[in-house]
């Protein structure tokens, strides 16, 4: 089963999730980045970063990591580019996870990303199979909030096509996270 969400706003509900599989893929030469900001239900934990310079842990809270950086200086593999990010289990105390695309050359000079001149795309797979594609549905920036793996309802959890973009600037501090929350919350 494969249920497109191509515009901002739609949604697909997601079984248990017990395992899932985010991909992000692309055939242009863009070196674009797959990351999470991992949102907890409760205060007493910072949201959680993971991208490629820190990859999280599958044994370890919130059960996510990130397989390599594809893409680098604009490269194309043979049949595409790829970057994977697992999911082994949906830790209870998480309350959201963003998934992110970014183009990394654009992030590091404060200019807009190729988007639209590329056929980048967010997949989520769940433990059963099922496909759940999500394309950015416009913006400008440097950076995509495409997806959200929302897990704040008692009904299960679901997976939001976002398409929210901004411009991050000087991700070499602490400021990452701000910034992309400023983003998720635009």
């Amino acid at each position: 089963m494969s249920l497109d969400l191509t515009k901002k706003g739609e949604e697909a509900a997601v079984e248990e999730i017990k395992q899932m599989m985010v991909i992000l893929g692309w055939t242009t030469k863009a070196d674009f980045d797959l990351a999470a900001l991992v949102e907890f239900k409760d205060m007493k934990h910072d949201p959680r970063f993971i991208f490629f310079n820190d990859p999280g842990d599958l044994n370890a809270a919130p059960f996510i990591k990130l397989d390599k950086d594809a893409g680098v200086g604009d490269t194309v593999d043979e049949g595409g580019n790829k970057e994977t990010m697992r999911i082994m289990k949906m830790d209870p105390d998480v309350a959201k996870i963003h998934l992110i695309a970014w183009d990394w050359g654009s992030v590091q000079s404060n200019a807009e990303a190729r988007f639209a001149d590329s056929d980048v795309k967010i997949t989520a797979i769940n433990q059963d199979g099922s496909e759940i594609p999500v394309s950015l549905d416009g913006g400008t920036g440097n950076t995509s909030i495409v997806a959200c793996i929302d897990n704040t309802s008692p009904m299960g959890a679901k997976v939001v096509n976002e398409s929210k973009c901004g411009l991050l600037q000087d991700v070499t501090g602490d400021n990452l996270i701000g910034q992309v929350m400023n983003i998720i919350n635009g």
